[in-house]
């Protein structure tokens, strides 16, 4: 408003006539009666109020904005800029994936398209990686297992040939419970925790995961008479028996008996090897 008076009174026939227009506003007030004048300025305080109250609409009625100034805005810009990648293609593609994530663009509708095999083929791959001939697997080793003879040449091709190889008998007692002197240094091997291991050891691991691979293709094992059935229809190499409760705590009773008249050895956790010389004697080698 400054400069604009002083570019008006380098005007001097403009600015004579903005001072007689403003003397004549001051002499129109003068010459009004008190009842003019009271009516003027009650005119003039309902057009400030009007004024007031369309103001406070507008602002009321205005949407809201996320920044409240265009400097804040450029900031925020600035910032969004100076870390997104230099390189163009890339800036797009951060710039896109936002946008989608936000709701601001359409989510793409493409989709990848993969092989599907039929169930039937995936049902025949099982079945074939579950036969003893081609995978078994035995408790704290690995998925396989090779044999080798004294050549160094793989002798074992399936279960059958592991058992004959490791035993001399399959059908004898003995050599299933490890108790045979001749093929005892066959499959005994000390673990970490110095327990022995045996094939009974192994063929109960090949029954599990039987039962295990038929359990995943949809069967149901809850007992132990389930787990019976479901192994004697996947292999008749192996013979299965199932104990029940009563067979147990019948046993059970039986070695209550004799154990309340065996008499202790002390220092079980030393002892190494223990020899039987007669039926009340034995003897112990303790380390």
């Amino acid at each position: 408003m400054k400069k604009y008076r002083e570019k008006m009174k380098k005007d001097k026939v403009k600015y004579e006539n903005f001072l007689k227009k403003g003397d004549n506003k001051k002499a129109t007030k003068t010459k009004l009666d008190v009842v003019e004048l009271a009516a003027l300025r009650t005119k003039n305080n309902l057009r400030q109020k009007k004024y007031l109250n369309n103001k406070t609409k507008r602002l009321i009625n205005k949407p809201p904005v996320a920044f409240k100034s265009r400097q804040s805005f450029g900031k925020a810009i600035k910032k969004v800029n100076s870390a997104l990648p230099k390189c163009l293609g890339k800036k797009n593609v951060v710039v896109q994936h936002i946008a989608k994530k936000l709701g601001l663009i359409a989510p793409s509708t493409h989709e990848r398209v993969t092989a599907q095999h039929p169930e039937k083929l995936k049902e025949a791959v099982q079945k074939f990686y579950v036969r003893d001939d081609i995978s078994y697997q035995l408790p704290r080793k690995r998925d396989t297992i090779v044999v080798k003879d004294v050549q160094g040449r793989g002798a074992c091709s399936s279960l059958q040939s592991f058992r004959d190889s490791q035993m001399c008998n399959t059908l004898d007692e003995e050599c299933m419970f490890s108790s045979c002197p001749l093929c005892d240094e066959n499959f005994v091997e000390k673990v970490e925790n110095k327990v022995s291991k045996g094939v009974v050891d192994g063929i109960g691991g090949i029954v599990k995961r039987l039962v295990w691979g038929a359990v995943l293709a949809g069967q149901t094992c809850r007992s132990a008479e389930d787990l019976v059935r479901i192994a004697k229809q996947k292999t008749n190499k192996i013979t299965l028996i199932e104990l029940t409760k009563n067979d147990i705590d019948a046993s059970k009773n039986k070695l209550q008996n004799i154990f309340a008249v065996v008499k202790a050895v002390p220092e079980t956790l030393k002892t190494h090897c223990i020899k039987v010389i007669d039926n009340k004697a034995i003897e112990c080698f303790i380390v």
